[in-house]
């Protein structure tokens, strides 16, 4: 590399550092995918750089993969900043459960009603999934129409239903919801 281009160089990173501090473990970003393989996607993430998310990570997010194309524009989790290979490292999954815990923080904002699906009864209550998470109903929290059509609590399983979200806490991964207005 001659010296001039050398100097040209440094002053770009230099100018540009801003930006690799910018980048955070756990943070939200966008990009445009450029490249789809067996085996990785890649990102654009404008200034920010290029975005690789791997194979592994690409097993877990099998469903979301299918409706991808190049040229789509995705939420995706850093990772890792900066790998080995100057790539971000990213994570579909991680960018889904995010977007999960705001979609929820909103509905309970707005008091709006969710639709869930049973998959656990116990005597307490429910787990129910709600997109990537999961919630508690309480059987103190079902609805009086709840209580009058099921003897047994199992006959919710795989069944689909409307609740609310009453508290919300994502440090303690913890949802708890209602069927009551």
């Amino acid at each position: 590399m001659k010296r001039n281009e050398s100097s040209k160089m440094k002053e770009l990173i230099s100018r540009n550092k801003h930006l690799l501090l910018m980048l955070n473990k756990g943070e939200l970003v966008e990009g445009k995918v450029i490249h789809k393989g067996k085996s990785f996607l890649v990102l654009d993430l404008g200034q920010l750089g290029t975005g690789i998310i791997y194979k592994y990570e690409l097993r877990q997010s099998r469903d979301m993969l299918k409706e991808i194309n190049v040229g789509d524009t995705i939420s995706a989790v850093i990772v890792e900043p900066e790998n080995e290979d100057g790539y971000i490292e990213l994570s579909l999954r991680q960018a889904s459960i995010k977007q999960s815990w705001k979609e929820l923080l909103e509905k309970k904002e707005k008091n709006e009603e969710i639709t869930g699906k049973v998959i656990q009864a116990n005597k307490g209550g429910l787990i129910v999934k709600l997109n990537d998470l999961l919630g508690f109903l309480p059987l103190s929290q079902m609805s009086m129409r709840t209580h009058k059509e099921v003897n047994d609590l199992r006959q919710l399983l795989n069944k689909q239903i409307k609740v609310k979200v009453i508290e919300i806490n994502e440090k303690q991964n913890r949802v708890i919801l209602s069927e009551r207005t």
